[in-house]
C-alpha cells in the first residue's frame, strides 16, 4: 500500500508531504481510538516506516514524544494544534535528512529547537508528584538523541565517539537542571522554555568546539545569553511567596 502511495507522488516533495501527512494521520487515529490494539499497531507501523526510511533516532523520538502528547492532551484545539506540530516536524527532519529541503542548518535548527521544547514541555506538563526519577530519565534520554542528532548534523562525521560522549554529558547536565528548575514556581511554558535553552546553547558550544571555534570570547558571550535569557524568563514568571 506505501509503495503505492509513493509511485502516486513521483516528486521527492510530494513524498515527503505524504510521510508527514501519514504521520500526522496515524497519531489522530492513535488518540481516537483511545490508543487501543489496532490504532496503536497502525501508528506503531507507519512510525517503523518513518524511522526504517530515514535511519533518524530523532525521528524515533519524535514518535515517543508525539503519542505522549496526545495521551495527555484533551482539548480539541490543542489536539489539533500539537498534530499540525509534530506532522511539521517529521516534514522538517526527513527533509533535512534527504537533503529535500534547502537551509538545512536552519531547518534543522528550528526541528531542534521545538523538539527539545516538546520534551520538556511534556515533562513538566506530566504529574510528578509520582515517579519523578523515571520521568527525569525518560527526558533526558529522549533529549540525549535529539542532541546527539543535531551535534552530528551540524559538526559532521570526524569525532563520532567524542560527539556521543559530549551528547551524553549534556544529557546527564540537562537532567540536573531539570531537577532544579521542576523545584522553582515556574508555569509549563516558561519551565520548558528555560530548559530549551539550556539544551539547545548548551548543544552549540559543543558544536563550536568540534568545529575549532570555541574561543574564550565566544564561551562567555554564550554563557552570557543564556544567563540573560534566563533572566528574562524569571522576570516574566508571577512569583507568589
Amino acid at each position: 500500500m506505501l509503495q503505492t502511495l509513493k509511485s502516486a507522488f513521483p516528486g521527492p516533495r510530494l513524498q515527503l508531504l505524504l510521510k508527514s501527512g501519514l504521520f500526522g494521520a496515524a497519531l489522530g487515529i492513535l488518540k481516537l481510538g483511545n490508543f487501543g490494539a489496532v490504532s496503536f499497531l497502525f501508528f506503531f507501523a507507519v512510525s517503523a516506516w518513518l524511522w526504517l526510511g530515514s535511519r533518524s533516532a530523532s525521528v524515533a523520538t519524535l514518535a515517543v514524544i508525539a503519542a505522549g502528547t496526545v495521551w495527555i492532551l484533551d482539548s480539541r484545539l490543542f489536539l489539533a494544534a500539537a498534530i499540525a506540530l509534530f506532522s511539521l516536524l517529521v516534514h522538517t527532519l526527513i527533509g533535512v535528512r534527504e537533503v529535500i529541503l534547502i537551509r538545512r542548518k536552519e531547518w534543522g535548527a528550528l526541528a531542534t529547537v521545538l523538539m527539545l521544547y516538546a520534551i520538556f514541555f511534556l515533562f513538566f506538563l506530566a504529574d510528578k508528584s509520582a515517579s519523578f526519577a523515571p520521568k527525569q530519565a525518560l527526558a533526558a534520554i529522549a533529549s540525549f538523541f535529539i542532541i546527539k542528532d543535531w551535534i552530528r548534523q551540524s559538526a559532521g562525521d570526524a569525532f563520532p565517539k567524542r560527539q556521543l560522549i559530549a551528547a551524553f554529558v549534556l544529557a546527564f547536565i540537562t537532567a540536573q537542571f531539570l531537577w532544579a528548575v521542576a523545584l522553582l514556581p515556574l508555569g509549563v511554558i516558561n519551565a520548558a522554555s528555560m530548559m530549551t535553552a539550556i539544551a539547545f546553547i548548551g548543544a552549540e558550544l559543543i558544536i563550536s568546539h568540534f568545529r575549532g571555534k570555541a574561543h574564550k570570547r565566544f564561551a562567555v558571550q554564550t554563557v552570557l545569553m543564556l544567563c540573560a535569557l534566563c533572566a528574562c524568563i524569571l522576570a516574566a514568571t508571577a512569583w507568589h511567596f
